[in-house]
């Protein structure tokens, strides 16, 4: 999707991180068709793996602008589609929550504002 023929596995060096100690946060930039449903999932799955070193995963939109000229097709995230992460999510945090005492994933408030879901942001923390 990014076209970076020098991009490196992102898992093998958050691995290398871990197993020297280094604690850390993630971001997620979430696109709707790439790497939302059973791909986020799985990449939440993956990563924690990671705990202890694994601190935090922050879930944001993929942003659109008009500089996306000659780019990846992007479809914006609109109500449906965003009340779907929010319930996804929502599992994730409850599983994380009962494990390990943490919500440790977090997603951003535009999801629940593309949801028109008010106050839910202080339900979750």
């Amino acid at each position: 999707m990014l076209k970076n023929s020098k991009a490196r596995n992102i898992m093998n060096q958050l691995k290398r991180l871990s197993s020297n100690g280094i604690h850390f946060h993630c971001q997620i930039v979430l696109c709707y068709g790439y790497n939302d449903k059973k791909e986020l999932d799985k990449t939440i799955s993956d990563l924690e793996s990671l705990i202890p070193y694994l601190e935090g995963i922050a879930i944001v939109p993929s942003g659109l602008s008009q500089f996306r000229k000659n780019l990846t097709y992007l479809k914006a995230w609109d109500k449906e589609n965003s009340i779907k992460v929010i319930n996804q999510v929502s599992k994730w945090q409850k599983y994380f929550r009962s494990k390990y005492n943490k919500t440790i994933v977090y997603l951003a408030d535009e999801f629940y504002y593309l949801a028109q879901k008010k106050n839910a942001i202080s339900k979750i923390l």
